[in-house]
């Protein structure tokens, strides 16, 4: 059914637009799965959207001062790349802003990838410690480009001159031929297993009943480089969901720009629908 045809899309768009973020529940779906993981889910889910915070990650000596930069995509019915830009997490999981990802296309990716930073890191770095020093840990769904990526951050650089701070730009991607197999594919593979290929390039396995590893490779333009801390970031950012309890193959910081920038290009076929009434949910989390 057409977008702006569909209950569900119709509703989402009205709601929205008064600021209200929804949860749609259908009495098929728990009739067909009416199990404890089924209900679990649909309570995450909505205790989220309420603005909740289920659960945060990992507890260990980390810098203080670290945010996480989420940046997937998804692909329009013309088969033209959309892009879901700076969804921003601390380094213990917790998500720190709701303003409203701007969807970009490659044409003016990098230009809206520094503004909408500088404009959302504004005041999360403002609020951190008086030492001036952070550090940014971009998630991409793609390689990193001097036209893009590197741009946008040499840019935002100079707009942040009075602090300190290194980035890493890592690519996470399932785009290559790599394959985990444990006593001859007789059993699983443990999860959190880890193979370094290289000094930038590692492979991650947090998928049960999967061979196919996460690819990991730090940009070598990056300022800050360790591989082993990105990969159990990574790792238990897995575990980080606003819809369930199962560790992910995606991590959220890429599944839920990606499913951002999916769900407004719908919305835009809705009638009398235009991307400013995402400003309504502005100060919700997980709205989507």
């Amino acid at each position: 059914m057409e977008p702006k045809f569909s209950p569900y899309y119709v509703s989402k768009a009205k709601f929205i637009g008064n600021g209200i973020p929804t949860q749609d529940i259908q009495i098929e779906t728990i009739r067909k799965n009416l199990n404890a993981y089924t209900m679990s889910n649909i309570a995450l889910n909505s205790y989220a959207k309420l603005g909740g915070t289920a659960w945060t990650i990992e507890k260990e000596d980390k810098l203080k001062d670290e945010l996480i930069i989420g940046i997937g995509s998804t692909v329009t019915d013309e088969g033209k790349y959309v892009l879901g830009i700076a969804q921003v997490f601390h380094n213990d999981g917790r998500y720190m802003t709701g303003d409203c990802s701007p969807l970009s296309t490659f044409e003016n990716y990098a230009e809206n990838l520094e503004n909408h930073l500088y404009k959302t890191l504004k005041p999360l770095v403002e609020q951190m410690n008086s030492s001036g020093k952070f550090r940014l840990i971009f998630h991409l769904f793609k390689s990193a480009s001097e036209k893009y990526e590197i741009r946008a951050v040499n840019n935002l650089q100079k707009r942040f001159a009075n602090y300190d701070f290194e980035f890493a730009l890592v690519h996470l991607g399932y785009g290559h031929n790599f394959r985990f197999y444990y006593n001859d594919g007789k059993n699983d593979v443990k999860q959190g297993t880890y193979l370094q290929l290289s000094a930038n390039t590692a492979l991650l396995h947090f998928v049960k009943n999967s061979d196919l590893p996460l690819k990991i490779d730090i940009d070598k333009r990056s300022s800050f480089t360790s591989l082993f801390y990105l990969a159990k970031q990574i790792y238990w950012f897995s575990h980080l969901s606003h819809r369930s309890y199962i560790p992910s193959k995606r991590t959220v910081t890429i599944m839920y720009p990606s499913l951002m920038a999916r769900i407004t290009e719908e919305l835009k076929k809705v009638d009398g629908w235009d991307y400013e009434r995402l400003n309504a949910v502005s100060d919700k989390l997980w709205f989507i």
